[in-house]
């Protein structure tokens, strides 16, 4: 195994954990899917989800759940209608609204995030910040 000053295993404990139990990468990728699907069954829905799909008494108590106080207070009956009033509120856009340049300026934004995505890959910022350790450590480090 690579023990590099560059790679995970060099990050503090304190900070996260590590599976050198595992051999493979691929035993490493399957004990994080594994861990990661039966972690699902404990998360509940988002009460966004649930107030659109009707469900509004289900979206209070999750609610409830995340504002850390009881079902019927004031708090989560606000902040369960001012999430009905954000889903009933909502337009359905059509893909169509990607291409024109309409009141929401969609085309304007997509070519935005776009064209700055495309940029960070053609100007290499991702590869500097990526090997920015190992030139450090480098220079710093130099035996003449």
């Amino acid at each position: 195994m690579d023990r590099s000053p560059f790679n995970a295993s060099s990050v503090s404990s304190k900070f996260g954990f590590s599976l050198d139990f595992a051999e493979t990468d691929l035993a490493k990728i399957l004990c994080t899917a594994v861990a990661l699907v039966g972690l699902i069954w404990f998360l509940p829905e988002s009460p966004r989800w649930l107030i659109s799909k009707g469900r509004l008494v289900e979206g209070q108590r999750v609610v409830a759940a995340l504002e850390p106080d009881h079902y019927n207070s004031e708090a989560v009956i606000l902040q369960t209608r001012v999430i009905l009033d954000s889903v009933q509120g909502r337009t359905h856009a059509k893909k169509s609204d990607l291409i024109t340049n309409g009141p929401t300026q969609h085309f304007r934004r997509m070519l935005l995030g776009s064209s700055s995505q495309f940029f960070q890959q053609v100007g290499g910022c991702n590869a500097v910040i990526y090997f920015r350790y190992a030139y450090y450590y480098s220079v710093l480090f130099q035996t003449s």
